[in-house]
């Protein structure tokens, strides 16, 4: 009966070891040279491990990590074909996770390639999620996937951001009241008002919603942000149009299409930075540690407990003891204390929720960021 591998670290002593492990995984074309496998040893940013089974190497795991990132990444794992199925791939995978999560990392973010159906098989029954897919990411073309694991929620002290409020006048003005709060931030002289609200609006609406007027869109509000100097950033789950099964009638899906369309090209043309992934929270901490002030779509029947499932612009401004920060435009809910939609305090779990709408769990964020 073959023994129960065990993990330890690994070192430059194990360079042999490793560089063997790495050929009979992946070949020789796709195994890291003995040159990178000895940089990474050497590297203060990556951590080695080596899986052994009695005095024999079945298996050996890098994991990378940057001091201030939320995620981690696993640069390589290998298991010897002959040892496959006895539980190297799994303790080699943990400890990559503790490590990572010792190091002050949420996540840890992986690459696969997309016809390695065992392996994805493998991290799916780990709790990996797919976080976007890699078109022609490996040599000779092939696409890869990135997956994602949730280690927990980084804290180091929090994070807030003094970004000043600014309280919707209208029911769809949510995107534009935000935008503004983000402008404000970065350039304290600009003046609030009414007339700038519903200007941003006119140029980001996706014209037609559920009913009535429409909200904004995300790329409506990166051309917005785009036109006056600031920087933006759209994070898409998906290339579906936003807000399109909210509307019933053919000719209004097609406006809606047409809008979507226009906005998304000129988003691009302003310089707008565009990324289709499922992002997570991890994500918008990040943004918030670099600086940018996240604008999130989240889902009124989560926020506000409406029947009404409608989606809903907001602010992050920052995160501490397992909460997120929110500034909420819709200050009326909050009579007759209107002052609780500031910083508003969500559990973390709550607003990963809450950051999906509609049946198709439509998920976007806009990260702004002051203009070159």
């Amino acid at each position: 009966m073959a023994r129960r591998p065990s993990v330890r670290r690994a070192g430059p002593e194990d360079l042999d070891a490793l560089e063997r492990l790495e050929e009979a995984a992946f070949g020789a074309e796709d195994a890291f040279s003995r040159a990178q496998l000895r940089r990474l040893l050497g590297e203060a940013n990556a951590t080695a491990f080596l899986a052994e089974s009695g005095k024999r190497a079945v298996g050996s795991a890098v994991v990378l990590w940057r001091r201030g990132a939320p995620s981690a990444r696993l640069y390589t794992i290998a298991t010897d074909p002959a040892f496959q199925g006895q539980g190297a791939g799994s303790l080699l995978l943990a400890a990559c996770e503790r490590a990572a999560s010792e190091k002050g990392c949420a996540q840890l973010r992986l690459e696969v390639r997309r016809s390695n159906r065992r392996a994805i098989a493998f991290y799916e029954r780990r709790g990996y999620r797919l976080l976007e897919a890699l078109p022609g990411y490996y040599p000779g073309g092939e696409g890869g996937l990135r997956l994602a694991k949730d280690l927990g929620a980084p804290e180091e002290g929090g994070l807030r951001l003094g970004v000043p409020y600014y309280a919707q006048t209208l029911g769809f003005t949510c995107g534009p009241a935000c935008l503004m709060m983000a402008m404000k931030h970065f350039d304290p002289k600009l003046r609030l008002g009414r007339a700038l609200e519903l200007m941003l609006w006119k140029e980001a609406t996706a014209i037609f919603m559920t009913a009535g007027l429409g909200g904004c869109e995300p790329f409506g509000l990166a051309v917005a942000a785009g036109r006056r100097g600031y920087r933006a950033e759209v994070l898409m789950r998906s290339r579906g149009v936003p807000f399109l099964g909210s509307v019933r009638t053919p000719e209004k899906k097609e406006v809606v299409r047409l809008v979507h369309r226009q906005m998304r090209a000129e988003a691009e043309a302003l310089g707008a930075a565009v990324r289709y992934r499922d992002f997570s929270y991890l994500d918008v901490v990040q943004a918030l540690r670099e600086g940018a002030v996240p604008i999130v779509l989240v889902s009124t029947y989560r926020l506000h407990g409406f029947k009404a499932k409608a989606p809903h612009w907001v602010v992050v401004t920052g995160f501490e003891g397992g909460h997120v920060l929110l500034h909420d435009p819709y200050e009326r809910h909050y009579a007759p204390r209107p002052r609780r939609a500031r910083h508003l305090r969500v559990p973390v779990q709550e607003f990963r929720r809450m950051k999906r709408w509609g049946k198709d769990s439509l998920k976007s964020a806009v990260f702004i960021r002051r203009g070159k």
